[in-house]
């Protein structure tokens, strides 16, 4: 029905289309509507293949490349991405190349200002020169199959292209390069964080400052003076929050004396922003030097996530402080130089050029210091935030031109043993990233990757002073400082973005942890105390939905005296409530809206007007913090805030408590990043449903208090993997769209609603077992 509804649409797009647009670009949607999807049986002219290839389409629209080898397996698969998803890798490479621009018109200028100025790109081709040999052949091969597809394609170009009359130039081998470095930034924060504190703590009181970060020390004479006169809000709010960060993840494995099959159980599932298509694209290879199955990134060859013949491995985002922000001294009189230790040196300049669709070129010089790239420079606003004496650089471990990242992910997918996996994580610089593991022999392991800088001293989480070189980095962290460990006693890793080492562990990780690791101990919660684990097992709980710091929080909150009677019964409901955010009740609801709405609350009463959008106002410590900080006062804003949620919810939801529910305030956002907002068309891409969890829940769901009492989800787990190493043939997995990117076809959401509700697919078979129960097979040839 829903698909109904898109072909609808498209139907209202395209009688708009002829009455609005020029003729050759409603004859390119026409075109689109006739031939939509692609044909999945047939013969395919592939050039350069050594073999040739057989592509079995199973039920759900995965392909499982049947090849003589990974290299003609990943020409295959770069015509088959090119063909499912398209728009995304053109616009995935657009963002990393600064010149989205020239699509979207100045809508593109603030993502193509940020990325010119840090220089993505550039690395990005610099490093494909460094890598080796055969991992830059079988970058080119998967380029191959890119362009194949885009000479000869198998349907008109995607809808996108049409409605913007734009053509998709040659795929290159930096454009599958800059993926790392773009979630290198995404999975990154440390210098929103630096430019939050250093803005906090010059303006609000010492004790308001602590409340906010307990753990944060206080900045030294030199930071201090080298943050005076600067706007540091302006940089915590400039980068795109399309880049900024946005990560958290589950994994956890244990070993074969706590499963029922006596082998091990991995569970994973990364957690990055929701959006139609999703990033993730389910793929199967089968060659006769091994399989692999799992997710890739369309735009880059190799499983990202997933298992081969004999291992299988998660991720999560370690938090490593990566980032670190430097005030330069600009000396007077002679704008290009600036101060450094050893005396005064040049700042490295280069021109850019953004060339922008209905508008003037924009023009920028980009600076650089010893520390890295200028980022004051952005835009003009920035600039006089910061006055012509000063200068605000950035170091970031992604800037680092030689990254050989993309090498340590091939060697993932081929290792066959701790040893080998070990090797391959070596090569891994960014992002930091832990990284589960379990193989068939029996072994389970965990290992933090990426380079971390040491410093001179441990930082203190505010922008440094650049002259002086007192916060300078001085190398970087040997692979075997990072924590890691293989069978432990315990007999289980697990790991949902928490603590992985003491406060003395000898070398500096980060400060920045969440004080209450929710999720991890929820997981071990449910670990505790049993045995003989299966794979439903661990499904169940990937989609547990207990909001785990109600535990702490729900017993202060029910210490309110409501005087009448919507209050009582609340107080009631949520006293009975088992804390399960499931999307049939109205408890989750009412609890998720008063914590919100006490939190801007409290946020307003201790820092002044404005001070809720300063940090997020749902932290459970935190807001037990200031709760007993105000006491009797705070007592009153438990009863004011939870008859304002339910004056709100009644408007919203009707005055009926018993007919609310989570599921109708509380969607998962699947909608288009670039179309979402637009009438009509953004309905195109509209896979949005209600969904159960919460921001606390193993089952993320994180979601925004807006308007009308609405809570959307926008940030979860886009991808869930479970895998038995007793049988890897029966590894489960889900994404939570489709695998296409056209919005008229069959499987552009046709697992959104099997992603919700917990359920998950499977990869296996010989080819002709697939196709005789999948969609087609296709035969390339070379």
């Amino acid at each position: 029905m829903r698909r109904l509804g898109r072909v609808l649409i498209a139907f209202a797009i395209l009688l708009l289309a002829v009455i609005l647009v020029p003729a050759g670009i409603v004859g390119g949607i026409v075109a689109w509507l006739k031939l939509s999807p692609p044909p999945t049986t047939g013969e395919v002219k592939l050039t350069g293949l050594a073999a040739p290839v057989d592509l079995a389409w199973d039920q759900n629209a995965v392909p499982h490349i049947f090849a003589a080898s990974m290299r003609d397996a990943y020409r295959t698969l770069g015509w088959i991405h090119a063909r499912d998803r398209l728009w995304q890798m053109e616009t995935q490479r657009r963002i990393g190349q600064g010149r989205l621009s020239e699509l979207v018109g100045k809508l593109g200028l603030d993502f193509d200002e940020e990325m010119r100025l840090l220089g993505l790109y550039r690395l990005a081709e610099a490093n494909y020169t460094t890598l080796d040999p055969d991992v830059r052949a079988d970058i080119d091969a998967y380029t191959a199959g890119v362009n194949a597809y885009l000479a000869h394609p198998a349907a008109p170009l995607p809808l996108e292209f049409q409605l913007l009359h734009a053509t998709p130039e040659p795929w290159k081998p930096a454009d599958s390069l800059v993926w790392g470095r773009l979630m290198s930034l995404q999975l990154s924060d440390n210098y929103r964080e630096e430019a939050i504190r250093a803005e906090l703590v010059k303006r609000i009181p010492a004790d308001a400052f602590k409340d906010l970060f307990p753990d944060s020390g206080k900045p030294g004479l030199t930071t201090l003076a080298a943050l005076s006169g600067i706007d540091w809000r302006r940089f915590a709010n400039h980068l795109p929050a399309e880049l900024g960060p946005n990560h958290a993840s589950n994994e956890w494995v244990v070993d074969g004396t706590q499963t029922e099959s006596g082998k091990p159980l991995l569970a994973n599932d990364p957690h990055l922003g929701l959006s139609a298509p999703i990033q993730w694209y389910l793929v199967r290879i089968v060659t006769p030097q091994g399989s692999l199955s799992g997710v890739t990134f369309p735009g880059v060859p190799f499983h990202i996530l997933g298992h081969n013949d004999r291992v299988a491995w998660g991720t999560t985002t370690t938090g490593g402080d990566v980032q670190d922000l430097f005030v330069e001294d600009v000396v007077p009189g002679d704008p290009g130089q600036y101060r450094t230790p050893d005396g005064q040196a040049a700042f490295a300049t280069r021109d850019e050029v953004i060339k922008v669709r209905f508008g003037a070129d924009v023009r920028m010089k980009v600076r650089e210091t010893r520390h890295g790239p200028v980022i004051s420079d952005i835009d003009p606003d920035l600039a006089q935030a910061v006055g012509k004496d000063k200068a605000v650089a950035l170091s970031f471990i992604a800037l680092d031109p030689a990254d050989t990242t993309v090498q340590a992910i091939r060697g993932m997918d081929r290792a066959h043993d701790w040893p080998s996996f070990q090797a391959a994580l070596k090569l891994w610089r960014s992002p930091e990233q832990n990284i589960i593991y379990a193989d068939v022999d029996g072994h389970i392991g965990f290992t933090s990757v990426g380079f971390l800088p040491l410093r001179k001293k441990t930082p203190d989480d505010f922008p440094a002073p650049g002259s002086t070189g007192e916060a300078d980095w001085i190398g970087l962290a040997d692979f075997a400082q990072q924590p890691q460990a293989v069978d432990p006693p315990s007999h289980r890793f697990v790991n949902a973005n928490n603590r992985v080492v003491p406060a003395d562990y000898p070398i500096y990780v980060a400060h920045n942890y969440d004080e209450n690791p929710y999720r991890a101990q929820r997981i071990i919660d449910m670990l505790n105390g049993a045995s003989g684990y299966t794979a439903d097992d661990f499904t169940r709980m990937q989609n547990d939905v207990k909001e785990q710091d109600a535990d702490l929080l729900l017993p202060r909150l029910l210490k309110a005296k409501p005087a009448d009677q919507p209050g009582r019964t609340a107080i009631k409901w949520l006293g009975d409530w088992n804390r399960m955010m499931e999307m049939g009740r109205p408890e989750p609801l009412i609890y998720s809206a008063w914590v919100s709405h006490l939190g801007r609350a409290l946020l307003t009463k201790r820092l002044g007007p404005g001070g809720e959008s300063i940090r997020m106002g749902s932290d459970a410590a935190l807001i037990i913090r200031l709760l007993d900080r105000f006491g009797g006062e705070g007592d009153a804003l438990l009863v004011k805030t939870l008859d304002d949620t339910l004056l709100a919810l009644s408007k919203t939801y009707g005055s009926s408590m018993q007919n609310w529910r989570w599921g109708d305030a509380h969607r998962a956002a699947l909608t288009s990043q670039f179309f979402g907002g637009i009438p009509v068309l953004g309905s195109l891409y509209d896979a949005s449903l209600p969904a159960p969890g919460g921001a606390e829940t193993v089952n993320r769901a994180s979601f925004r208090h807006i308007e009308g009492e609405r809570f959307p989800d926008f940030h979860g787990p886009g991808y869930r993997g479970v895998f038995d190493l007793s049988n890897l043939d029966a590894s489960r997995f889900i994404i939570a769209t489709g695998q296409s990117g056209n919005p008229l076809s069959p499987h552009f959401a046709d697992l959104a609603e099997r992603w919700r509700d917990g359920k998950a697919i499977t990869l296996s078979g010989t080819v002709d077992e697939v196709t005789a129960t999948g969609l087609g097979r296709q035969r390339f040839s070379p």
